[in-house]
This record gives structure tokens, sequence and C-alpha cells, in this order.
């Protein structure tokens, strides 16, 4: 079965949690949902996901600091 061009094989099932878990918003979250199962457990004590985890968060924030400011100005 392909949707948009991709394979449901293509994507490991570890890939794609990983995949959704480092988009969590803090480490305290990551930290909480290793006690959902030992597999999560396994992936969220790997240093790849460490790894991950820190390189999308600060993507993020670099993508933040990049953007400037909205202001308004409202008077009335």
């Amino acid at each position: 079965m392909a949707i948009e061009g991709y394979s449901i094989g293509r994507l490991g099932d570890d890939d794609l949690l990983v995949e959704i878990l480092i988009r969590l918003p803090d480490p305290r979250s990551a930290f909480r949902c290793k006690s959902i199962c030992k597999r999560w457990n396994s992936l969220i004590s790997a240093p790849y996901f460490s790894r991950r985890f820190l390189s999308h968060h600060r993507a993020l924030s670099a993508a933040a600091a990049a953007e400037p400011p909205l202001l308004i100005y409202l008077e009335e």
C-alpha cells in the first residue's frame, strides 16, 4: 500500500516512534514516556534518541530566534 509515494515498510516502527517522541515539548515529557512500556524505555534511553531530541529542539529554537517578533500597535 502506498501513501503519497511512501510504502508502509520503508520507515520502521521504531523510526516512526522516535520521530513522534522527539517532538515532545520537553525532556521531562520524554522521561515520563519511558514508563509506558519496555520498548519506549529502550528507545528513549538510547543515546541516539537524546541526540535526535536535542537536535530537533535546537533547530526549533534557532528558527524561532531567526524570525523577528511581530509587534502590533493598537490605538484607540
